[in-house]
């Protein structure tokens, strides 16, 4: 994920959703060749550092869409429902 600190995310295509190989995402770039990671990397070493902040700061608010916190508010949402109330 982004860092905030102005670094940029990359991540290996491995499919689903995410087919853009090695193309600029809103939150940082894909590569599944070493010659996409370096052309990565070698564009985030000459991007604007207003750009690579942008996307630093994407991943990192991506990244706490994942976080163990929402993970469980979620699991639970699901299945408070089939849970019996809790005891007074």
């Amino acid at each position: 994920g982004g860092d905030g600190g102005g670094g940029g995310s990359m991540a290996r295509d491995g499919g689903g959703g995410c087919r853009a190989k090695s193309e600029y995402q809103p939150v940082g770039f894909l590569a599944t060749s070493v010659d996409e990671y370096a052309a990565a990397i070698a564009r985030l070493l000459v991007m604007d550092q207003r750009d690579r902040l942008k996307i630093a700061l994407a991943g990192r608010h991506r990244a706490e869409r994942f976080s163990q916190a929402r993970f469980e508010q979620a699991f639970v949402a699901v299945l408070a429902p089939l849970l019996p109330p809790a005891p007074p």
